[in-house]
């Protein structure tokens, strides 16, 4: 089947149908093309079915094909050009057996605006249909008409030119947001392209299963320009948790390889880095003298994690407030797997992140996506700086990043809201800034309790 239709789903473009290729695919077969749309094409966390609208020049011909899929089941057609199934997927993705599948076979001049149509939000679809009126025309799903006429349109781009706006990407198509007019500068969401390293990652030094090289040659095969290895600390024991011992011999083997790559010209750089559990009483998981050694120090709870709000708001305080913690990790501790959060107000946790100058990450992990794009917008709104991230322990992991980019462009967020879209010289700068502003705040406040005032 895939050999037959010509997909126009590129996950690194916005829209990339075009008109010229969508008529030259005839040739491949019925289907001249598909697309998929709906929250897949949103790119939304979870889906419970999935959509797709085909060109076709048959109707009973694409119905008669998936009849004649093993794996598909429960074939209904509801109404004229809507085909709805059940397909068995075991082969493709272990443990999900069925996938609820919903194809609108539609005619290829009305492939554009249909796919358009069935990705909008309510609220979204209602504004292009108003933009379109104001223009003395008419948009529905089966396409743009001007004085009765269909207007012809090669492409998502020229579909909004006519419109009189700017294209917008399909993450941000159910926002309910303002359409900015063509001509109005928007500001571009961040992309996979835009992220310069990861700062989450864990190796064979406490639970991953990949050695620091192997992380490392992965990392740089997908032209990462710096990584932060972030094992565990001693807590975390069911992880493999390092003492301090462990821990000094562990950097020292990443300034050894740093060494290396500065000796061959290479610029590529492993920041020392560590996983901190915030203990119970707010303390970190780690001597002061060895965070000083850090480059990149995360903080996250894996433990004593049901508490009473004020002593969760405690331990994250606490965290923030220690000079060499750059980021909480997966701070609300949501996954797909469990119903469990930790009892947290994420106000409180953006309004402390600003007022320490610390950041927030978004762990790409697919059973985390912690935080959501919701709190991630309320991050950004509130001036608070995002890590993308992939938590990975596996080399195979690290291509996770592209999840947690979906929930940042579907929060809005732009390449100056995602901190590791910096290079490395200008991360390493922030991180110093950070670090200095945070220990001059600690150092007056040391002297207020005093009741003395503080140097100047």
């Amino acid at each position: 089947m895939l050999r037959r239709i010509k997909t126009f789903f590129q996950p690194k473009t916005d829209y990339q149908a075009n008109w010229e290729v969508l008529n030259q695919s005839h040739r491949a077969g019925f289907i001249r093309a598909i697309l998929p749309v709906g929250a897949f094409r949103r790119r939304q966390s979870a889906l419970n079915q999935l959509e797709l609208v085909a060109a076709v020049d048959s109707i009973a011909e694409l119905t008669d094909y998936f009849s004649a899929v093993p794996t598909a089941k429960k074939i209904a057609v509801p109404e004229p050009g809507r085909i709805e199934l059940t397909l068995a997927v075991d082969t493709i993705v272990p443990g999900l057996r069925q996938v609820p599948l919903i194809i609108h076979a539609v005619r290829p001049e009305e492939f554009l605006t249909t796919a358009l149509f069935e990705t909008c939000g309510i609220a979204d679809r209602t504004a292009l249909i108003k933009s379109a009126a104001e223009r003395g025309m008419t948009l529905d799903r089966s396409g743009l008409y001007s004085h009765g006429r269909r207007v012809f349109v090669p492409s998502f781009e020229a579909l909004f030119e006519q419109l009189g706006l700017e294209t917008i990407p399909a993450e941000r198509l159910d926002s309910g947001y303002s359409f900015p007019q063509r001509g109005c500068a928007s500001d571009r969401l961040v992309t996979l392209d835009d992220l310069q390293g990861d700062l989450h990652m864990h190796t064979t030094y406490s639970d991953g299963s990949g050695t620091v090289e192997e992380m490392i040659a992965e990392a740089m095969r997908l032209g990462h320009h710096y990584i932060a290895l972030t094992d565990h600390t001693e807590r975390c024991y069911t992880q493999g948790g390092m003492d301090t011992v462990r821990f000094r011999q562990y950097w020292r083997r990443i300034d050894q390889i740093n060494r290396q790559f500065a000796s061959m010209g290479n610029p590529f750089r492993i920041l020392k880095g560590a996983e901190v559990d915030i203990l119970p009483d707010g303390s970190l998981d780690m001597e002061q003298d060895l965070l000083a050694m850090s480059d990149w120090i995360i903080a996250s709870i894996h433990f004593d994690q049901v508490m009473p709000r004020e002593q969760i708001h405690h331990r994250i305080e606490s965290a923030l407030a220690n000079p060499y913690v750059c980021a909480i990790a997966h701070p609300t501790f949501r996954t797909f797997t469990s119903d469990f959060r930790l009892d947290l107000d994420p106000d409180f946790l953006i309004d402390r992140a600003r007022n320490y100058g610390k950041f927030l990450e978004i762990n790409s992990q697919p059973r985390r996506l912690d935080l959501d794009e919701t709190l991630s917008r309320r991050a950004k709104d509130h001036g608070v700086r995002l890590v993308i991230s992939t938590d990975s322990h596996a080399p195979h992991q690290l291509s996770c990043l592209r999840y947690g980019v979906n929930v940042a462009r579907r929060a809005g967020l732009t390449p100056k809201d995602v901190l590791n879209t910096l290079s490395f010289q200008e991360l390493m700068a922030v991180r110093n800034e950070i670090f200095e502003y945070t220990e001059l705040e600690m150092f007056a406040r040391w002297h207020q309790t005093l009741g003395e005032d503080p140097p100047q």
